[in-house]
């Protein structure tokens, strides 16, 4: 006969956690303008590492001459689609006119990634959706 919590029972408890503290970030922080959006900032190429964390980048860093200078902002969204979301706005449509997003996450297909009056995001997604696909 075992005693205690079962390791499956930790985990299942941690997850649960997880789970209620994404759940609890995610309705405190939606639409409250926490973060930088990109299009706030100054770039010719961004790269976007959805779920890097800095710290792991930075542990590399010198294994690659291209990096640079490894910086970090707070994000305008807690998950990817939010995030999404919040950074293809209206208030930013001439920008988004002019940028090339290559992307394959699946919450790409549920959000109109192009503000009214902005086509040239979805016929590049298509486009590009359509090569991946091949």
């Amino acid at each position: 006969m075992q005693s205690g919590i079962s390791l499956p029972g930790i985990r299942s408890i941690a997850k649960e956690a997880y789970s209620g503290w994404v759940f609890t970030w995610t309705a405190l922080t939606h639409g409250r303008g926490i973060g930088t959006n990109i299009f706030e900032e100054d770039w010719d190429c961004a790269i976007v590492l959805d779920a890097c964390r800095v710290d792991a980048l930075k542990a590399v860093a010198d294994e690659y001459d291209f990096l640079g200078e490894i910086g970090s902002n707070i994000s305008v969204g807690s998950t990817s689609k939010e995030w999404m979301f919040n950074t293809f706005t209206a208030a930013h449509k001439g920008e988004i006119a002019e940028t090339t997003y290559i992307t394959d996450n699946t919450f790409s297909r549920d959000i109109e990634l192009e503000p009214e009056g902005c086509s040239t995001m979805s016929k590049q997604r298509k486009h590009i959706s359509a090569s991946i696909a091949m």
